[in-house]
């Protein structure tokens, strides 16, 4: 017989009353929410036998996909697709936005994008332009409302109360009845969301971590993704790098507003931010396990010199710049190094250069893996102990991405150095 301790069976019992007492008030949603992450912390105490069936069915309590609950989205759903037709009829007779499609529509030329892309791009811009923008809503209720039957000016009430915004985010369940549990990356929120074309996707791509980008809805319950539904192999770190990338901001906290930032990156430059959906425009670059990546970390030294560092070096100079190049490391050194002997094998993902500007003693060391960056930051670290340079690098993105933003000539931490590092000697000055 299971055995559960009076105190806690008294809060398990209090918290489940309290769904299903009738004569109590509401919960607001931040009382709901409150309480469901109190939930979570005790399934992860409870996981333990013998309380884990316990546990198990307090989960479901609260996860339930009730037949309500999904006769309720799919009845949203229905409702969404006829506001739509609306949306379409009103956006299509508003000449200014359809200058703007037209505009978008004339990137079909570039043969870098799939052939059927602009099929369904060129709606979602549409519904970027209206859904989010409270003053176009309004445009729309005063002139289509008094068409719409109640479910449909259901749809265009909850939008005027939250308006479409953009959501960056994860898998994190996938769920009974084609629902699905997600976590929105840049506001550090989980959400219940209906999606068939969604969960059939993820069935498709096994167990590959990948992440997805789309405009959401609030049906009341949960999120509804509308419009086209982008699939990316990035992480919330690459992608808060290239958002502040447009956004001309500070890659620190104090600068960056994960909440508000990506909705303005992408309203102000929707057709350059989209170039993410070039062919092969980020793909993800492996060589056996170690993915290639561009790593930055600034320091600074009022004096530096190279012969301190273990290794032989060659120097390029430019101006009043500096570039040294790691080119070997002594045969004792491939030992006491981290990473040493993959550098012996000579992977080029190991390779990396330090910079320097003399004039102003500011640094930078560039790499192509984490892996190459925690080698060179050691051998830096051995020279000079005072530098305290960190665990992991300040900015790392996959080299595609890399590339992708080089050829948009977007501002980077490293714009100062980037004539040195693009530099070739075989090229001259």
């Amino acid at each position: 017989m299971v055995t559960i301790p009076s105190s806690l069976l008294s809060l398990m019992v209090s918290l489940t009353l309290a769904c299903n007492v009738t004569d109590r008030k509401p919960f607001t949603k931040e009382q709901a929410r409150a309480m469901f992450n109190t939930c979570l912390v005790f399934f992860h105490l409870l996981l333990v036998p013998p309380y884990s069936l316990f546990a198990t069915l307090l989960y479901n309590h609260f996860m339930e996909i009730t037949k309500e609950r999904e006769q309720n989205y799919k009845a949203f759903d229905r409702a969404y697709e006829n506001f739509e037709k609306f949306v379409f009829d009103w956006g299509t007779a508003n000449k200014p936005l359809m200058r703007e499609i037209q505009e978008h529509l004339h990137l079909e030329k570039n043969e870098e994008y799939l052939p059927d892309y602009f099929i369904y791009s060129a709606p979602a811009l549409m519904l970027e332009r209206i859904l989010t923008d409270i003053k176009m809503l309004k445009r729309i209720k005063a002139s289509q409302e008094k068409f719409m039957v109640s479910r449909e000016k259901r749809v265009l009430e909850l939008l005027l109360e939250k308006p479409a915004f953009w959501c960056f985010f994860a898998i994190k369940e996938i769920l009974e009845d084609d629902f699905v549990l997600i976590e929105d990356l840049f506001r550090d929120e989980t959400h219940l969301m209906h999606s068939p074309s969604l969960c059939l996707r993820k069935k498709n791509e096994g167990s590959e971590q990948k992440t997805y980008l789309s405009l959401m809805i609030y049906n009341g319950e949960g999120l509804v993704n509308i419009g086209l539904l982008r699939i990316y192999i990035l992480s919330k770190s690459d992608m808060r790098f290239y958002c502040s990338r447009f956004a001309g901001i500070g890659f620190d906290d104090s600068e960056f507003d994960l909440e508000t930032t990506l909705d303005e990156v992408i309203s102000e430059h929707y057709n350059d931010f989209f170039t993410l959906d070039k062919k092969d425009a980020v793909v993800k670059k492996m060589y056996e396990e170690y993915e290639i990546r561009h790593t930055w970390q600034p320091f600074y030294l009022e004096e530096f010199d190279i012969d301190r560092l273990e290794g032989f070096w060659i120097t390029t100079h430019m101006g009043e710049q500096t570039r040294y190049t790691l080119v070997d490391l002594y045969d004792d050194e491939k030992e006491d190094i981290p990473y040493g002997k993959l550098y012996y094998m000579n992977y080029l993902f190991m390779d990396g250069v330090i910079l320097r500007d003399h004039a102003s003693g500011e640094m930078g060391l560039i790499n192509y893996s984490e892996i190459s960056y925690k080698m060179f930051a050691a051998i830096l670290q051995k020279a000079y102990p005072e530098l305290g340079l960190p665990q992991q690098p300040e900015v790392s993105i996959p080299s595609r991405l890399l590339d992708h933003i080089t050829e948009f000539d977007l501002n980077t931490p490293w714009k100062k150095f980037e004539a040195l590092r693009l530099y070739r000697e075989e090229e001259g000055i």
